[in-house]
């Protein structure tokens, strides 16, 4: 299992609930650079995995091998660090990016094509302890950058959900 960053670890309280606030997010983030990091010095030539989808898109369900087919699941596996966030935009990648090929590791993206209908239906049925508003979600869809190998990934698997019950699983590069 890859080491796994998220700043929504350093947002949830003992709990349980996921608390967002600016500040919270701006510490959570400099929390996360500070583990990649380390990491970053304590693994030679290591691989790191970087989601990309909106909230509800399945990012942390797929990376906890609760969701996706096996193939992923076993891909997931051969990584050393995995991390876990919307990543929405080029910019908010290249940071994470620049880091980690500066250091000599491999960068590969997950990005999950999931229909904003699957994902405002998947935050409905949340439990009031990670709600996302639906507006923030359709305007994380609107603004979405899907990412390309020309940002620096080796690989990018794209992991569809046509519906709850239908998926599908690409890799380009």
């Amino acid at each position: 299992m890859p080491k796994l960053i998220s700043p929504d670890k350093f947002l949830t309280d003992k709990e349980g609930y996921y608390s967002w606030s600016p500040k919270a997010s701006s510490e959570a983030w400099t929390r996360c650079y500070r583990e990649l990091g380390r990491t970053l010095g304590e693994i030679e030539d290591g691989r790191l995995l970087m989601t990309v989808g909106i909230p509800a898109s399945g990012k942390s369900s797929v990376l906890q091998g609760t969701q996706g087919p096996s193939s992923l699941q076993r891909t997931i596996q051969e990584y050393d660090v995995a991390f876990d966030a919307t990543f929405r935009s080029r910019i908010s990648r290249s940071a994470i990016l620049n880091l980690s090929i500066g250091a000599g590791w491999g960068v590969d993206c997950l990005y999950l094509d999931t229909p904003i209908e699957v994902c405002l239906g998947r935050q409905e049925s949340r439990s009031e302890r990670k709600v996302v508003p639906p507006g923030v979600i359709l305007g994380m869809h609107s603004k979405l950058d899907v990412p390309e190998l020309s940002e620096g990934f080796r690989r990018i698997y794209v992991f569809s959900r046509i519906s709850e019950r239908q998926q599908n699983l690409d890799e380009v590069g």
